[in-house]
């Protein structure tokens, strides 16, 4: 999944054995745009909406961020406002950019001073009222910036788990079987639940994940988080 967006799609479980699929998951990821990966920490997107559409936009804010600006510029071209949802789940609506009636604006803006690391959501919403305006849709451009982003330590991980490694003693050529037990930090019980092993998620039975491992590199590189 390069691109930026909310993909949802079917986790099928078929037992081979029985007719029809036996279990079908709804799964949803969203990729966003990694704001300080970007020139100047800027996204600038433009686009256009017809009359009460709208277009979703998904930001991942890093820690020690000292502000996110939003910008929504429409000029004469349509009428349009932003829904921001915060990692926190709260929301903020701007005031409507473009023509209108009263208090006409080109440009709307919000401005988040030390906002929260994680993922934000930017609806743009185009006006239901544009034929009013003798309009079919809505031109817009949207600028999403951070400014005074500072670098921030790493944090010592969360003591969850004493984690043991157990090597087979059978190899296959070229590969090692080990399993990797899984303790409770305080109650020293075996642990429950999914890890996360190499990128590959992992359901711990009894407190154990088995995993077989090729003998290209000594030592044997894991990355486990949870």
């Amino acid at each position: 999944l390069d691109e930026p967006g909310l993909y949802s799609e079917f986790l099928v479980a078929d037992d081979m054995d029985t007719p029809g699929t036996d279990l079908n998951i709804l799964q949803t990821v969203i990729v966003p745009h990694d704001l300080a990966s970007l020139p100047q920490d800027t996204l600038t997107q433009t686009s256009n909406l017809p009359a009460g559409q709208f277009k979703r936009y998904f930001l991942q804010v890093p820690e020690g961020s000292g502000q996110l600006q939003l910008k929504l510029d429409v000029g004469q071209k349509g009428r349009a406002r932003m829904h921001v949802i915060s990692p926190w789940g709260w929301q903020e609506v701007s005031s409507y950019a473009g023509v209108g009636e009263t208090m006409v604006r080109e440009q709307a803006s919000l401005t988040f001073d030390k906002p929260a690391a994680g993922v934000w959501e930017v609806v743009v919403y185009s006006s239901s009222t544009l034929s009013t305006f003798d309009l079919k849709q809505t031109n817009y451009k949207l600028e999403a910036s951070l400014k005074d982003v500072t670098a921030v330590a790493q944090k010592k991980p969360i003591d969850r788990y004493l984690i043991t490694a157990v090597p087979s003693s059978y190899q296959e050529e070229g590969q090692l079987t080990v399993t990797l037990h899984f303790w409770h930090y305080n109650t020293k019980v075996p642990a429950a639940g999914v890890v996360m092993i190499n990128n590959r998620l992992y359901e711990l039975e009894q407190g154990t994940v088995t995993l077989t491992l090729p003998l290209n590199s000594t030592p044997i590189p894991l990355h486990i988080s949870w």
